[in-house]
Formats: structure tokens, C-alpha cells, sequence
């Protein structure tokens, strides 16, 4: 619970930048998480555009099949 709450401050972001010599100020926005999520899910839809017509090509029963 609390690592949600530290992430939703950005804490987690500030204590990986933390530097001797320099101080990043960072500053975690809702839509940060948003555009991220959008992220992930486009990528995934890239990926299973391309993949989904390669196994649909598979044939289930020949490949369950041991070699014999």
C-alpha cells in the first residue's frame, strides 16, 4: 500500500535521481499514468496484429504430436 502512495507522490522517481551534485525536481501527473497505460496497450496491439496470423497457421494437433 504504501509503495502506491509513495509512487503516486513521485518519490520513488526522486530517490532514483537522487544526485550529490544535482537535484532533479520531478513531478508525477495523473496523465502520466494515463499516457502510459495507452502505451502499453497500443504496443500490445502492435504485437498481436503481427503474431496472432503466425499462429493461426499452426496447426494444434500436428504440433501436440511427439516425435516418435
Amino acid at each position: 500500500m504504501s509503495v502506491f502512495i509513495a509512487a503516486s507522490r513521485g518519490e520513488i522517481a526522486i530517490s532514483v535521481l537522487n544526485m550529490p551534485s544535482m537535484y532533479f525536481e520531478v513531478t508525477v501527473s495523473p496523465w502520466s499514468y494515463v499516457i502510459a497505460a495507452a502505451a502499453t496497450l497500443a504496443f500490445a496491439f502492435l504485437v498481436q496484429l503481427f503474431v496472432n496470423p503466425v499462429l493461426d497457421r499452426i496447426d494444434p494437433v500436428s504440433s501436440l504430436k511427439s516425435v516418435e
